[in-house]
């Protein structure tokens, strides 16, 4: 099934499907929920029911242009970066990240060279948000105001620069913020349930690792334990940051817990997600970023311990995965940095 183009489709660049079906059956969907759940389905209840068609029978009524976006997209970090092979694109009007979950229009995605430039051609008329992210570096890019694009227009809006999340000194960080769970510890699947459909794939494409985690943690239920030394440490500094990037999540609740696994939680996601990526052997779905204050009257000098716990517990495939996981102690000030 070739598909010509892919700006009808919706949730962006790193929406995952279904492609096939057991027998001879290809799929192919202009919108679809799977790996990300009901939030990228069109929801119409309470907004306008009716699609037109304009001037169906003249191809002047659908107009394109070639919008050429910006020079360079940067980031900056400790020094200013190119934002090589970002992935930029426009989408309706939203909020930061609220394109993951744009199913009503279209979206142009392109990605970027490693010099951070690129440019983004055969737009359709209207008014977008354009959005960017870069591997690499956590968050999402969201151009202040919206970009009105005409007919002919060729539109230029030079360098622009996304600030990262950043509190203060790394003071570990594991997995890479790529937007997958593909770095982190998997399972060898099941001998029960090999793929025989290819030779060699990687553990997360295999039936069953569900149950694998199980087998491996049989008497309770696994608490994500991070250990960690502090050299140094004056509480009247403020609180630490963790940044915790989720991959995928169905119907999850994160609690975070310091040195006191029977404390009451420093911070506790509400219950999110409905990727299924566990069940449909996926290693990514929706992206979510979470910013969590640890305060610092948890914490003290020497070693330390964070616990993150997976509270819901409904069946086999509720959990979620992490892309990326950073604890920043408090800002240095520039008089001693």
């Amino acid at each position: 099934m070739i598909t010509p183009s892919n700006e009808s489709k919706n949730g962006g660049p790193m929406k995952a499907d279904l492609t096939s079906h057991t027998g001879p059956t290809c799929l192919s969907m202009f919108h679809s929920a799977h790996y990300a759940g009901i939030d990228l389905c069109p929801q119409f209840r309470h907004g306008l029911v009716q699609f037109t068609y304009t001037s169906i029978k003249n191809p002047r009524g659908l107009q394109f242009v070639s919008f050429g976006m910006m020079q360079k997209l940067n980031y900056a970090s400790s020094k200013r970066s190119t934002a090589g092979d970002a992935w930029v694109g426009l989408s309706l009007p939203g909020n930061v990240g609220t394109w993951q979950t744009e199913s009503k229009g279209y979206q142009f995605w392109t990605k970027a060279d490693s010099q951070g430039n690129f440019s983004i051609q055969n737009v359709r008329v209207g008014t977008y948000s354009l959005n960017a992210w870069v591997p690499s570096v956590i968050g999402d890019y969201l151009k202040n105001g919206h970009i009105t694009v005409a007919a002919g227009d060729s539109i230029s809006l030079g360098d622009l620069t996304y600030t990262p999340p950043r509190y203060g000194p790394t003071v570990w960080e594991i997995g890479y913020p790529s937007r997958t769970a593909a770095e982190f510890y998997i399972p060898d699947p099941d001998s029960r349930y090999p793929n025989l459909l290819y030779g060699s794939v990687e553990k997360w494409r295999n039936y069953g690792l569900w149950q694998r985690y199980t087998d491996l943690y049989p008497s309770q239920d696994l608490i994500y334990t991070i250990k960690f030394h502090l050299s140094t440490f004056d509480a009247s500094q403020g609180a630490y940051k963790l940044r915790m990037a989720i991959a995928q999540a169905e119907i999850a609740a994160v609690q975070v817990r310091v040195n006191d696994i029977a404390m009451k939680p420093v911070y506790e996601t509400p219950a999110f997600g409905k990727d299924n990526a566990i069940a449909r052997h996926g290693i990514h779905g929706l992206y979510a970023l979470y910013n969590i204050d640890i305060p610092a009257a948890d914490l003290h000098k020497g070693d330390n311990i964070i616990y993150l716990t997976q509270r819901k517990a409904s069946g086999p495939f509720n959990g979620f995965m992490y892309d990326y996981l950073r604890l920043e102690s408090p800002p240095v000030s520039s008089s001693s940095s």
